[in-house]
């Protein structure tokens, strides 16, 4: 069974900014895993094309392909987490990006379709990520 984790924020950015951010290696660089120190980014800019966002000191790294690409608002990738990969036959995850001009800025949504065991667990980890983003451009203003 399938199940959508939803988590909106609002980022005091324009959308091509937050697009930048969400979509492209020097973007992701700042916020996604930037604890770590050590983070890599391979996201390419066109459909159809393998993507990977990794870690060594945390040990994790997700990997898919690019699925959908529709500058500036809609972005949409398979997920797979290194070493949690679903059995055979069964799909990945998904991941979609929402991006909507606000008055204040974007709103960003992402919906992680999973059939993890514990979607909560990923609830928490994308509202956590998300803050981080949200954080970067709050400082920035």
């Amino acid at each position: 069974m399938t199940t959508d984790i939803t988590v909106s924020v609002d980022v005091a950015a324009p959308r091509p900014e937050v697009w930048r951010a969400t979509t492209t290696a020097v973007g992701l660089a700042p916020w996604w895993w930037s604890d770590a120190g050590d983070a890599t980014f391979d996201v390419p800019n066109r459909i159809n094309q393998p993507y990977r966002v990794a870690s060594r000191r945390l040990g994790v790294a997700v990997r898919g392909w690019v699925l959908e690409r529709k500058q500036p608002e809609r972005f949409v990738l398979n997920w797979l987490l290194e070493g949690d990969e679903p059995p055979a036959g069964q799909e990945p995850d998904h991941v979609t990006y929402t991006l909507e001009e606000r008055g204040f800025g974007t709103r960003l949504t992402v919906v992680h379709q999973t059939r993890q065991d514990d979607p909560e667990r990923l609830r928490e980890a994308w509202t956590q990520l998300l803050a981080s983003l949200v954080k970067l451009y709050d400082n920035a203003h």
